[in-house]
């Protein structure tokens, strides 16, 4: 079962039916759900359907990353620990929600 995040987007096939759609949290509490659909991930994938995220609502790569319209800086790391450093004042590891509630997110690379 492949990891999926709140905010994917994601597309679920199984033959000619093909649901796409935003993750979201079950009202229900049973897990992510495609928003306006109603489908879990899970009952997607214990259905046969083949789910593939199109785009990750946070970033996966290693590197330094501005933080939405903070203007503030955030590292991740390889080992997939985000870390914030904000102005360069102050630095904590971020939780999941932090990660998801702190984007957009903007990977900064160096000039040549």
């Amino acid at each position: 079962m492949a990891k999926f995040y709140e905010g994917d987007l994601i597309t679920a096939t199984k033959g000619e039916t093909v649901i796409t759609g935003r993750l979201e949290n079950s009202y229900y509490g049973l897990g992510l759900e495609v928003k306006d659909a109603g489908w879990p991930t899970s009952r997607l994938e214990d259905n046969g359907y083949e789910v593939t995220v199109i785009e990750r609502a946070v970033p996966t790569e290693p590197g330094v990353y501005e933080c939405g319209n903070y203007h503030e800086t955030a590292v991740l790391h390889e080992n997939g620990t985000w870390f914030y450093h904000g102005d360069g004042s102050l630095s904590w590891k971020m939780t999941d929600k932090d990660v998801r509630d702190f984007g957009p997110w903007t990977r900064l690379v160096p000039e040549d």
